[in-house]
């Protein structure tokens, strides 16, 4: 059965984390189709059990909450004519509470607890004694949501996650640090941008792999992972950071040079990666450009048939990057860009090596 899904995401940059989550589930051959989003929400079709969809979906870097949709709506006149038609299965036997989620502003005087009364009385009456409410520690959830299209939406929550779930290795709980390593959350989402295949199928490159943020995050999620630096101190710092966190099984670092790499030609299927450049990263004497060439050149080379690159870099070199993708035929499905401070912004690309 076909069920619309309603999956809310936290933080600013909410349209990169819909590309991830398509990217998580095309990886696992989903069969699933956007119907629409809504500032923070992406509303999904699909087969998929919901089991299925929270267990891909808990590797999101930035997932909030998973709902199953009941009904979206634009006024309470609308929300009374549904409410009565609406079915509640998910909630048979088994305790539950109605909670708010405010997203966007609503427009209008109606306030959203003062719709809890008329949800609990639509799944009461639906269920009768088939079901019994439990504020104080409930089995399920449904929850309404305010979004800033000035719709409410109703569902039932199969999926809440915290914020802070990946603070345990943030930068400074690492033992090797360094000011231009990665968030634990960009490097998750780098990491699941690039995926082709499943994590346990994926072979993954980071050729820029500086402290191993990316490369933990993969090993994490079951992916062998290759990870090349330049830089001494650096591969003795990433091999620290991953002792620390016990993936060093899946992991393998080399020190070479990622416009020279060691690595045989078709040999892995993504590739996702963080270059060098400002004051606190060396390029050794190297332009920007020429750098990106010669390690785009190298990607390509290594990556198998439509292998995903994933690439996170300063903006002002975005021109390097697409024509040089260009020149060798990849082609770039999307990409994002996002400002860091006043004088950094970023831009996200993500492309793949046609047939």
């Amino acid at each position: 059965m076909r069920r619309v899904y309603d999956i809310i995401v936290s933080g600013d940059r909410y349209q990169l984390y819909f590309y991830e989550i398509v990217s998580l589930l095309r990886a696992y051959s989903i069969d699933f189709k956007i119907i629409k989003s809504f500032f923070k929400v992406l509303r999904i079709e699909t087969g998929c059990c919901p089991q299925e969809l929270v267990s891909i979906l808990l590797g999101a870097s930035s997932v909030q909450r998973i709902l199953i949709e009941k009904t979206v709506v634009d006024t309470l006149q609308d929300l009374k004519r549904v409410l009565p038609s609406l079915e509640w299965d998910e909630l048979r036997e088994t305790p539950f509470k109605v909670s708010t989620l405010k997203i966007g502003e609503r427009k209008g005087n109606v306030r959203l607890s003062s719709i809890i009364p008329l949800v609990v009385k639509s799944i009461m009456n639906k269920l009768n004694d088939q079901v019994r409410i439990d504020i104080k520690y409930p089995k399920a959830r449904v929850v309404i949501v305010s979004l800033s299209s000035s719709k409410v939406l109703v569902g039932v929550e199969m999926l809440s996650l915290r914020g802070d779930r990946f603070r345990f290795r943030d930068p400074k709980m690492k033992i090797f640090k360094h000011p231009s390593m990665l968030t634990t959350r960009d490097a998750r989402l780098l990491y699941n941008l690039a995926l082709v295949k499943s994590p346990k199928d994926t072979k993954f490159l980071d050729p820029f792999c500086g402290t191993g943020s990316i490369l933990i995050e993969s090993a994490i999620e079951g992916s062998y992972s290759i990870g090349v630096e330049i830089r001494r101190d650096l591969i003795k710092g990433a091999k620290n950071n991953i002792k620390e966190f016990s993936v060093y099984g899946n992991i393998d670092l080399i020190h070479a040079d990622s416009t020279l790499l060691p690595l045989r030609r078709n040999s892995f299927e993504s590739v996702g990666t963080d270059p060098p450049y400002g004051r606190l990263s060396s390029t050794y004497r190297r332009e920007n450009c020429e750098l990106l060439e010669k390690f785009i050149r190298e990607a390509t080379r290594v990556l198998k048939r439509k292998g995903k690159i994933v690439i996170m870099y300063n903006y002002k070199y975005r021109r390097c990057i697409l024509e040089e993708f260009r020149k060798r035929r990849i082609k770039v499905d999307e990409e994002y860009s996002f400002i860091v401070h006043n004088g950094l912004t970023r831009i996200v690309i993500m492309a793949r090596i046609n047939d």
